[in-house]
């Protein structure tokens, strides 16, 4: 996930297209390795951009009034019209070629190296034919959903959907892989240079995103905050007394692929960097606030779980050392074991052994405090915690509820999600997880005047918080 992270970060620094350029109803957004072609299936225009020397080539008009999409394939255009694959010269638009295909509805095309795609919108499958040649070698029924265009790109076929989607899909399955937002009304798109184009009537737009195999990121914003963090001395006089050097101590600003964090800088306090984060040692010397400043970027995801790394799961079910603490039951109140008995019994009598996330979406659905959430998953065995987020945009905090899935890792339930929906899990990019309170160690252990354990998660807080969002970047 990380070189592919790196990837995409790095492909921004070649070839990106933005270029406001009106149509009716774009289709077949195609790129030749030089030209980006684009036509409109109302007016019958067919438009080429020249991207070394920066230019509209003249407008041709495309040779059929029924042409529903295209995609370039050395040297000619391949597009799809109501009973027929065609081949297209796009020098003069003109049609050189027609196969014969039975299917009446056609909407949009795609190729790889030898398979051609074409989408029936009358049936809602994928058909696929070979390359050359376009003999039907088979089609998969997709989602219910009415996609425009399509175009390949790393082993999967990314369709736009009339609800302003594109879709990353399995092209043998037909199942769905991920899916990120594209910009008002999108028709189609392209892949150029590694970068995702859409194309809509106002013009051709890039569309900034990351893709791993378990989820698709975009909407990137920059944040520079400044958040106060305040902390109450829990220990004892005699503790005081006894123990001069006393301490708190937390992993903050988690960063992973949807976020980094950029020059953090705290006073009265020390900050480390690890592998994963920074650490935040709180001495309890008098000074009772402490302001971190940093910077951040930070991406929309939505973590999808589709059929291949659910299956994951299953083969691999490995919870790592550093994360079984947060299966302990008995650091949560004890009242939980009998107020969560009979939903915890329904459960495993309808659902044992089911994923982690329908368990997620029952303890949503039965609208328990997120400690109850807590207990309820580590009783099936799922590592569950809640962690502090910092909302940028809102400019408060949210306390949201986190489990861990094998191999995925951590994932977080924000108040976008919807039990309609229960293997879609989106994280907006205004939400920056701080710290997990459970994870908040002290040195000592406070305590009251009777000797018993306060718990040191109440020693921390954040008491106000400064954001400004960077634009134009």
């Amino acid at each position: 996930m990380r070189l592919a992270f790196l990837y995409l970060l790095l492909a921004t620094v070649v070839l990106a297209i933005d270029l406001p350029h009106p149509t009716e109803v774009p289709l077949g957004l195609s790129f030749d390795g030089r030209v980006l072609w684009l036509g409109d299936a109302r007016t019958r225009e067919l438009h080429g951009y020249d991207t070394q020397e920066k230019r509209w080539l003249p407008v041709q008009m495309i040779q059929t009034p029924r042409l529903r999409g295209f995609t370039f394939l050395h040297p000619v255009l391949i597009g799809v019209i109501p009973g027929y694959i065609i081949k297209i010269n796009p020098v003069i638009a003109d049609i050189v070629e027609r196969h014969p295909m039975r299917i009446n509805d056609p909407v949009s095309v795609a190729v790889n190296k030898n398979l051609l795609y074409v989408y029936d919108r009358e049936t809602g499958r994928l058909f696929r034919y070979t390359l050359p040649g376009f003999a039907e070698t088979g089609s998969v029924q997709l989602p219910a959903l009415e996609f425009r265009g399509m175009t390949w790109r790393n082993d999967f076929l990314w369709m736009v959907a009339k609800d302003g989607k594109a879709y990353k899909i399995q092209p043998d399955t037909g199942e769905v892989i991920s899916f990120l937002p594209l910009p008002p009304n999108s028709y189609s798109i392209t892949f150029i240079d590694g970068l995702l184009h859409a194309a809509n009537p106002e013009g051709i737009r890039e569309v900034n995103f990351i893709s791993t195999e378990n989820y698709t990121a975009s909407d990137r914003q920059t944040w520079e905050a400044e958040v106060d963090i305040a902390f109450s001395s829990l220990w004892s006089e005699t503790q005081k007394k006894d123990n001069p050097a006393r301490s708190v101590s937390f992993s903050a600003l988690r960063m992973d692929e949807r976020v980094r964090i950029i020059n953090p800088v705290i006073g009265h306090s020390r900050l480390r960097r690890g592998e994963a984060g920074f650490s935040i040692d709180w001495n309890d010397n008098g000074s009772e606030t402490i302001t971190l400043l940093f910077r951040s970027e930070s991406w929309s995801t939505i973590y999808l779980f589709h059929k291949a790394n659910m299956e994951q799961y299953f083969q691999k079910n490995e919870i790592p050392d550093s994360v079984l603490h947060f299966t302990n039951r008995r650091t949560l109140r004890e009242t939980w074991s009998k107020e969560l008995a009979v939903p915890l019994k329904t459960w495993e009598k309808e659902r044992t052994n089911s994923h982690p996330v329908y368990a997620v979406a029952r303890v949503q659905s039965l609208g328990l405090e997120k400690e109850a959430q807590v207990y309820f998953l580590r009783e099936l065995g799922i590592p569950a915690r809640t962690a502090v987020f910092l909302d940028l945009r809102q400019k408060s905090t949210l306390e949201l509820l986190q489990f861990y899935v094998p191999p995925v890792g951590w994932i977080t339930v924000t108040p976008e999600y919807k039990l309609l929906s229960p293997k879609e899990f989106p994280v907006s990019s205004q939400y920056l997880e701080l710290y997990v309170p459970e994870s908040v160690t002290g040195r000592p252990a406070p305590n009251n005047a009777e000797g018993a354990i306060i718990p040191i998660r109440q020693a921390v807080r954040v008491q106000s918080m400064r954001v400004n969002e960077v634009r134009g970047e």
